[in-house]
């Protein structure tokens, strides 16, 4: 029996969270269980990913960049 679109919609998202709380407990643990190193890899995780993050929305600023697939392409190519 084939599958409804919406089911695997729903289905692919349960999934996503449940993979994301997992990763949310082991990078808890890890905070708590080596602060000193998790707070320098955090600074460094997310300094990373303000500079791709600018980057992409300068990159958005230019309209010939901006517009159609490519844009869109290397946006989500970043992000997901």
């Amino acid at each position: 029996m084939v599958k409804p679109k919406s089911v695997k919609l729903i289905q692919t998202a349960k999934i996503g969270y449940i993979v994301m709380s997992a990763i949310f407990c082991v990078f808890g643990i890890f905070l708590i269980a080596a602060p000193e190193i998790s707070i320098g890899l955090l600074g460094r995780i997310m300094g990373i990913m303000m500079i791709v993050f600018g980057t992409v929305k300068l990159i958005g600023y230019f309209p010939r960049t901006c517009s159609g697939w490519r844009f869109s392409m290397i946006w989500r190519s970043v992000f997901f």
